[in-house]
């Protein structure tokens, strides 16, 4: 016949484990890997304030070489 199954040894080692989201979470946040979206975010910024600090001096060069700005 079919050895006995102990559902309840089963059971107790299911309960010892860790949930696997929080295991998953966990070991990511301790590599400190980034996200897509922190890179975009990043990226983003970056792009931001080049523009900020770029885009006058453009103008005023532009302006200064007597092209029109549109």
């Amino acid at each position: 016949m079919a050895e006995e199954f102990d559902i309840r040894s089963v059971w107790k080692k299911g309960k010892e484990r860790e949930d696997p989201s929080t295991l998953q979470i966990n070991t990511l946040e301790k590599k400190g890997t980034k996200t897509t979206l922190y890179w975009i975010k990043t990226i983003l910024w970056i792009e931001f304030w080049l523009s900020i600090i770029v885009l006058p001096p453009m103008v005023l060069f532009s302006i200064k070489q007597g092209d029109s700005i549109w």
